[in-house]
């Protein structure tokens, strides 16, 4: 019916009601925040600009009842439907609702086997989505739609993306690597792959990358770059240590001089591979003759059991996890290649400079959840409130467009969740 409403979950229409018409004000009542000086004509407003809850009457009208007796069950059944506090949604508009409660006396007219009263619900000032946003984005400047303040949910989730590469930062030396027709050194924190004129196929190796399993996905992540014209591609490759048929994952066909590339993977290993995980990189040219003294610069290298950090069938795909490392080394400051286990997780409003910040020693699948709207914070379902620190402001996010950031000292997934919410519906 048009004219009914859903109050505590239950439908106008299961109780016997012909009609619930609102009559929702156009706004709430402001609070008072004016004072009288004396002397002085008029009043001084501070202007509080704070609503007041929003009262809404609604009119209804029971159906005909066959009697008086039936009238009277009806009418107990409502009664007990009224009493309670929840959410209140209009047939109206079906995609906002209004949380209220009924203070006020509810007087009723007594028609022939009918009975008909406004009850007036008490409600908060705006209305909100029935809908709740989920997943919403974070870091980029966003319009999130809302006409008033609303008060977002920021989920959290923490891993120790552990690095099983060994030197995959190439500090000093190349320990733990080794050369295919290439000589290897190291130049500015990177390694200098150059090949040796024996093959058109110049590589650099790690032939105990990780623990290997085949059921298991691996993201393999190398900046790399070539300083001459003459290569035909970059690629990288996973295999066994000790058997395995070698299988190319990524390529850069006919990269630029002197332009830095990103080669990514996030696959099984071959079927038949067996020893321990192999990984190689390697620049390939016409021929040996031409490979010679050809430079490839390789850092950055990450081999992470995607597998063992998110669990079988829920890993990340490639895209998101190119985007998740991307940011994590734009924005963190750890040390990426022994340790990613977090130590704080913050979230904050670009605009204001709120944040709220919490201190802990995280463990891998760690989650937690920020909820502005009830001030808590909890870790793995549990209150984690003695972990906040106390300079943090949980906040409300303001209409326009806003930047909402996550930052940690750790690898961690993020989104928001929220309901928009309306100063009128």
């Amino acid at each position: 019916m048009a004219n009914g409403m859903t109050f505590n979950s239950t439908a106008s229409s299961t109780l016997h009601l012909a009609y619930c018409v609102p009559k929702i004000p156009l706004l709430p009542e402001r609070k008072p925040s004016t004072i009288e000086i004396q002397g002085r004509d008029g009043t001084v407003d501070f202007e509080n600009d704070s609503y007041a809850p929003r009262l809404i009457p609604v009119e209804c009208l029971t159906d005909e009842a066959a009697s008086i007796a039936v009238l009277d069950g009806w009418m107990a059944d409502i009664a007990l439907w009224l009493s309670g506090t929840g959410y209140l949604v209009f047939d109206g508009d079906t995609t906002k609702r209004w949380r209220g409660k009924v203070y006020n006396e509810t007087e009723m007219e007594f028609l022939p086997l009918r009975r008909k009263f406004t009850v007036v619900f008490q409600c908060d000032p705006y209305a909100e989505d029935v809908t709740e946003t989920v997943a919403a984005a974070l870091e980029a400047a966003t319009d999130y739609g809302s006409d008033v303040e609303f008060y977002p949910e920021i989920n959290i989730s923490l891993y120790d993306l552990v690095n099983q590469c060994t030197n995959g930062d190439f500090p000093t030396v190349t320990t733990g690597w080794a050369a295919s027709a290439s000589v290897l050194s190291i130049a500015s924190a990177a390694c200098v792959v150059t090949g040796d004129g024996s093959a058109a196929e110049v590589g650099i190796y790690q032939d105990n990358a990780a623990v290997l399993n085949v059921a298991h996905k691996y993201y393999v992540r190398a900046t790399v770059k070539v300083t001459n014209a003459d290569c035909q591609n970059i690629k990288l490759d996973y295999d066994g240590s000790t058997a395995g048929t070698a299988t190319t994952k990524d390529t850069q066909a006919t990269p630029e001089n002197g332009t830095t590339y990103v080669l990514s993977a996030l696959d099984a290993p071959p079927a038949d591979a067996t020893g321990t995980l192999k990984i190689s990189i390697h620049h390939d040219y016409a021929d040996a003759a031409t490979a010679n003294t050809k430079v490839m610069t390789l850092d950055n290298v990450f081999v992470i059991d995607v597998t063992n950090v998110f669990g079988a069938g829920t890993e990340p795909n490639l895209a998101t996890m190119d985007g998740y490392v991307s940011a994590f080394l734009t924005e963190q400051s750890v040390t990426h290649f022994t340790d990613t286990a977090a130590t704080y997780v913050q979230t904050s409003l670009v605009s204001t400079g709120e944040y709220v910040r919490i201190e802990d020693t995280f463990a891998n699948g760690d989650d937690i959840i920020i909820n502005m709207g009830t001030g808590k914070a909890t870790k793995n379902a549990t209150s984690c409130m003695a972990d906040v620190t106390i300079a943090s402001l949980f906040f409300g996010v303001p209409t326009g467009t806003q930047t909402i950031t996550v930052t940690s000292d750790g690898f961690y997934v993020a989104n928001m969740d929220y309901r928009k919410r309306y100063l009128y519906a």
